[in-house]
């Protein structure tokens, strides 16, 4: 069975959790020119990372990347070892729209 994307790009890829907390669902390119998040043609939210995939490296340049772009604490949750990770963001103001907009600019 395969899992078609919405064509808009208006996915579930960032979902309220609680007060002041956000999950994102993102997929990873590593070893990228520039630290980036975009939207790919599918519509999926996606993450450029310079950093290389070995010891956990990558992992740390995109919580570190969090940090710097919402000033916000970003825990990956799931997806450790995988290109598809969930990140947790705690103590952003805002709505997920307001989220969004912040990372992608």
């Amino acid at each position: 069975m395969r899992i078609r994307r919405k064509k808009n790009g208006e996915g579930k890829e960032i979902t309220k959790e609680g007060k002041n907390t956000f999950l994102i669902r993102l997929g990873i390119k590593t070893n990228a020119r520039k630290d980036r998040i975009y939207r790919d043609y599918g519509g999926q939210l996606m993450m450029k990372v310079r950093a290389p995939p070995t010891k956990g490296k990558a992992n740390k340049s995109i919580e570190k990347y969090f940090k710097k772009k919402l000033d916000c604490d970003g825990q990956i949750v799931k997806g450790l070892r995988s290109h598809n990770k969930i990140i947790k963001i705690t103590g952003f103001k805002g709505t997920a729209e307001d989220l969004e907009e912040q990372i992608i600019k």
